[in-house]
């Protein structure tokens, strides 16, 4: 793996996921049933027990009306 899953710029990712989540009202459950997998998905992402991938970000983004580049600013190398 060339990043770490508990890498800082994973955890910038997954506060806005989730930050984003919870302002639409959205529970783990109803994010998941919206985007057609499991909450366990879901929920091993925002708990760092899964990394995400590039494409799974944009989806997860779009879902909750953010704009990834506004996220992606927020990250250093």
């Amino acid at each position: 793996m060339l990043v770490a899953k508990k890498d800082d710029r994973y955890t910038i990712i997954r506060s806005q996921l989730i930050s984003a989540r919870k302002k639409k009202g959205l529970r783990q459950s109803d994010l998941a049933k919206n985007l057609n997998v499991r909450q366990q998905f879901i929920s091993k992402i925002e708990t760092a027990e899964r990394g995400i991938d590039v494409l799974e970000f944009l989806t997860l983004a779009e879902a909750l009306d953010l704009d990834p580049s506004d996220i992606l600013s927020q990250l250093k190398a």
